[in-house]
């Protein structure tokens, strides 16, 4: 177990699909992309032909199986809680790409996932924007490098001053701040990382950011186990969280 996360919580998942999604709930779900090869061909067989086609143009094989499992078991999920088949169901894209349906009966049921390694990370919840990303906390990266290009200036320091083993994992806990903050908003990584501050306490959670639309979004860091790192971002609101896994 890492440093870093001896000194947080992981998760306990519920082990259950559940087949409803109330209106006062957000649902997260982390599931595996390792599949059988049975598994496999269900879940492709719910992707769409402009699905199977951006699959396809991926170059390893580890990417293609990622995307194709990840997006067919969004399909499911979203099949389970609309009552419907999970292959009718059309995806429009915002300005960036951002995936969403269209409303139903008015009500827009709001979405957004990230996948990390062997692990996908979901959120779901009714008329509340969400925004999902995941880490795996091994992940080798030059994060002072990073941090001092592209963060604020305030956060770099804040990262800089834990202790030297905590800085690699702080700043990819930090990473996911930045990119599910974006995700929520539908820009993804897309956005000045340097115009907003996330990361001067990495261990606080939930953190309110304001927002002049939305009133403000909740950032939630969370630890699905010891070797990875998520954050879920919501509009302003209250929902209850749940979590569940396979």
């Amino acid at each position: 177990m890492s440093g870093w996360v001896e000194q947080e919580k992981i998760l306990h998942w519920e082990p259950a699909r559940p087949a409803s999604l109330s209106d006062n709930e957000l649902h997260v779900w982390w599931l595996p992309l390792q599949q059988s090869a049975t598994r496999y061909a269900e879940l492709e067989a719910l992707l769409s032909e402009r699905e199977q086609a951006r699959a396809a143009r991926f170059k390893f094989d580890r990417h293609r199986i990622g995307f194709t499992v990840g997006r067919g078991l969004l399909r499911e999920i979203l099949g389970r809680y609309l009552h419907t088949d999970p292959a009718s169901l059309r995806f429009q894209l915002g300005p960036l790409g951002k995936p969403s349906l269209a409303p139903i009966d008015g009500r827009q049921l709001c979405f957004n996932y990230s996948d990390a390694e062997d692990r996908a990370l979901y959120a779901f919840a009714w008329d509340l924007e969400v925004g999902a990303d995941l880490e795996s906390l091994q992940r080798e990266v030059d994060h002072q490098r990073i941090a001092a290009r592209r963060f604020a200036s305030r956060e770099t320091n804040a990262l800089s001053s834990l202790p030297e083993k905590e800085q690699r994992e702080a700043f990819l806990v930090c990473w996911t701040r930045k990119e599910g903050y974006g995700k929520a908003r539908g820009v993804g990584i897309r956005y000045p990382l340097d115009s907003i501050e996330l990361c001067l306490d990495c261990r606080r959670s939930p953190l309110q950011i304001p927002d002049p639309v939305v009133g403000h979004w909740v950032l939630h860091q969370i630890y699905p186990t010891e070797r990875f790192t998520g954050t879920i971002v919501h509009a302003a609101g209250t929902p209850n969280l749940r979590f569940f896994s396979d």
